[in-house]
């Protein structure tokens, strides 16, 4: 009798900013991981979280453009036959484990029902948990105004609470308090800079129960849409950091602002990026394999179908020239 052992998958799900990315690059470093896949699905026109994680990973791979969800669900489900299929005829890399980092904006029940669904993604691959990261400072109050952060949480096997040494103690039991209601049946476990070790979550998913689909229609916010700035100039930090804390302090509409510039005094390009109630941080000495950097600018991410506005806006306020600006509605299903 012939035993099949199907490739365990973590499902790695979390809000805009909570810092998936940052983690996820740790993990794929350690041995835990170093025969891991790792796919990596993005908002917007230009992708950059696989640019990092390809640092330390042996294959990643980008579905652009689309939440795993809803328009890039089935490109998410292509992928990992196509992959299989490269395994198994040696024509790729020999993954024993996929690690599928979603968007901030994903409900990862839909994706639980699509991998269920189709044929070989159901014999051939198993969801062994989903991870989500939550911030442990700003997550409570994300959750009573974004309904994914709500699906992130009810489907998560494991909790990440993440940002630990930006919060206070009164956040962190906040945090808690909201994760026992909301995931009651998922390990806690709790990271600062992104300290958490691959072993402990393993361990951690391991020891949770099993993911259970939900219901396939995906829970959105209203006319979440994309924009890109193409900055291709020299900007001071202290300039930036004023365009990017008015916009955010003064825009409702705003989820995030991430990307890469060249900024003043530094030798390197720059990782950027905002989220409401953060402050603008800086990622010096970034790694991007391969031999082109990426586009140089910044993704807008907002509701409201503001994303346009907000690009064009932040341009102004870094006093830079009008830029064509690519705006993507993302359709994500409601």
């Amino acid at each position: 009798m012939t035993f099949r052992t199907k490739i365990p998958i973590v499902l790695l799900t979390g809000f805009l900013g909570s810092g998936k990315t940052t983690l996820l690059a740790n993990w794929v470093r350690s041995p835990t991981f170093g025969t891991a896949l790792a796919v990596i699905n993005e908002l917007g026109a230009v992708g950059l979280d696989h640019r990092l994680v390809a640092a330390a990973s042996e294959a990643p791979v980008l579905l652009e453009g689309g939440c795993a969800c809803c328009a890039a669900g089935d490109d998410l489900v292509a992928t990992l036959e196509t992959m299989f299929w490269n395994r198994l005829e040696q024509r790729g890399p020999k993954f024993t484990s996929v690690i599928v980092e979603t968007t901030g904006m994903a409900d990862p029940f839909p994706i639980l029902d699509r991998l269920a669904a189709v044929e070989l993604t159901r014999d051939r691959f198993e969801v062994a948990g989903v991870v989500t990261t939550f911030d442990a400072g700003i997550g409570p109050a994300l959750a009573e105004t974004h309904p994914e952060v709500r699906r992130q949480l009810e489907a998560a096997t494991v909790v990440v609470l993440t940002k630990t040494d930006l919060a206070t103690a009164d956040d962190v039991a906040r945090a808690e308090a909201l994760v026992a209601r909301r995931a009651p049946r998922a390990a806690v476990l709790r990271s600062g800079r992104g300290s958490l070790s691959a072993d402990a979550l393993m361990a951690a998913v391991a020891g949770a129960p099993a993911p259970v689909p939900g219901a396939p229609d995906a829970v959105h916010t209203a006319d979440v849409s994309a924009a890109f700035v193409p900055l291709a100039g020299t900007y001071g930090w202290e300039a930036a950091v004023a365009a990017l804390t008015g916009l955010a302090t003064t825009e409702r509409a705003l989820l995030r602002v991430k990307g890469v510039v060249r900024v003043a005094g530094a030798a390197d390009l720059q990782i950027v990026q905002t989220t409401p109630g953060r402050g603008p941080t800086r990622a010096d000495h970034v790694p991007f394999p391969g031999e082109a950097p990426p586009e140089l600018g910044l993704t807008v991410i907002a509701g409201e179908g503001a994303a346009g506005r907000l690009a064009r806006d932040l341009a102004t306020r870094l006093d830079g020239p009008a830029p064509k600006v690519d705006v993507a509605a993302l359709g994500l299903a409601r």
